[in-house]
C-alpha cells in the first residue's frame, strides 16, 4: 500500500511540476537578471551515468529531498543525499550517477545569470546570489531542508492553480534563490564532499604544483581546481603540510632554482621561466629574498665543476 500511494503521489508531483515545462520566470534585481527557465520534479530515475558534459551559458542546481546522487567531477566524485543541494556553473565539466536504491528524488532548477541594463545604481542585492552561483567550481552544500519545503509550496500553487499562481510561484523561485546563497555564504559544505581521503587529497595537490611550477599558482585556482572553496583549501593543506599554500609554493620554487643553478649554465631568463616567474627581474629579487644572496652569485658558490 506505501508504494502504490507513493507510486500516485510522485506520478501527481511530476504531472504538477510539468505545468512550468512553458513557463519562464525572470527575477530582477538592481544588478541582475536571473531567467529560470527550467524548474522540476525527478524521482525513481533509472541507473544511468551520463557522458561528462557542460551548459555552455546555464547553471543547473539540484536538491536532493530523497535517496542519494553522484556527479562526477574532473576532480572526484561528489556523493549527496537528503537535504543537500549540488551547484553546477556555467561551463563546468561534469557527469550525474543516479543509482537505482535507494529511490532518487529531486528538485532541480536551471538558468542564466545577466546584468540588468535598465538599472547601473550601486546598490546589489541579487549580487549574493549573482557570486554564489557564478562560481567556478562544483559543489555540494548540506543543510537545503528549507529549500525541499519552499518546493512543496510551489507544487501546492500547482495543485490549485489559478490567477495567482504563477505571481506566488515567482516569489518561492526568489526564496529558493536566497536560502542558497545564504547556504553559501555559509559555507555549509557538504560533509561528503571528498574526492580521495584527506591524504591522498593533499597528495594530488603537491602532484600538481610540482607538475605545474612554470605557470602561475594562485590560491583560488588551486581551490577551484581541486572543487574547494579557498578558505577550505588553505585549511586542509596547512593542516597536512604545516605550511601555507603560498610558503610551500615559494619554497618548491626556489628549491628547484637552486637546483637549475647548480647543475649548469641555463640563462637566467630560462631558470625564471621554469620556476613561474614573469622576468629574470623578479625572479632574482624573490631568490635573494628566499635565499640571502643573488642568483648569479649563488651559482658562482655552489654550481658543480665542469
Amino acid at each position: 500500500m506505501v508504494q502504490y500511494n507513493n507510486y500516485f503521489k510522485h506520478l501527481s508531483r511530476k504531472k504538477a511540476f510539468e505545468k512550468l515545462e512553458e513557463n519562464v520566470f525572470e527575477i530582477a534585481f538592481d544588478k541582475y537578471i536571473f531567467t529560470i527557465g527550467c524548474i522540476g520534479y525527478y524521482v525513481n530515475l533509472p541507473e544511468i551515468e551520463l557522458t561528462q558534459h557542460a551548459h555552455p551559458e546555464f547553471f543547473e542546481i539540484h536538491y536532493i529531498s530523497r535517496g542519494t546522487e553522484t556527479c562526477i567531477t574532473k576532480s572526484g566524485k561528489i556523493k549527496l543525499s537528503e537535504g543537500m543541494s549540488l551547484i553546477i556553473p556555467a561551463k563546468k565539466h561534469h557527469a550525474i550517477l543516479t543509482p537505482i536504491a535507494p529511490e532518487l528524488e529531486l528538485y532541480a532548477i536551471g538558468g542564466s545569470i545577466r546584468e540588468n541594463p535598465a538599472l547601473k545604481g550601486t546598490c546589489e542585492d541579487g549580487g549574493t546570489i549573482y557570486k554564489a552561483f557564478n562560481t567556478s567550481a562544483i559543489r555540494a552544500y548540506s543543510n537545503l531542508h528549507n529549500v525541499i519545503h519552499i518546493f512543496d509550496a510551489i507544487y501546492r500553487e500547482l495543485l490549485f492553480f489559478n490567477d495567482a499562481s504563477l505571481f506566488n510561484i515567482k516569489l518561492n523561485i526568489t526564496r529558493i534563490l536566497f536560502e542558497t546563497a545564504a547556504a553559501i555564504s555559509r559555507e555549509d559544505f557538504a560533509t561528503s564532499i571528498h574526492h580521495k581521503g584527506p591524504d591522498d587529497e593533499v597528495y594530488s595537490i603537491i602532484e600538481y604544483i610540482h607538475a605545474n611550477l612554470n605557470r602561475d599558482l594562485p590560491v583560488e585556482k588551486l581551490a577551484d581546481i581541486f572543487c574547494r572553496s579557498q578558505r577550505q583549501f588553505m585549511r586542509i593543506f596547512k593542516h597536512a603540510t604545516g605550511e601555507s599554500v603560498g610558503y610551500y609554493i615559494r619554497r618548491v620554487r626556489m628549491e628547484y632554482a637552486r637546483d637549475l643553478l647548480e647543475k649548469g649554465e641555463l640563462p637566467l631568463k630560462v631558470i625564471a621561466e621554469a620556476t613561474g616567474f614573469s622576468n629574470e627581474y623578479n625572479f632574482s629579487i624573490a631568490f635573494k629574498k628566499h635565499t640571502g644572496i643573488s642568483p648569479s652569485y649563488y651559482r658562482k658558490q655552489y654550481s658543480s665543476p665542469k
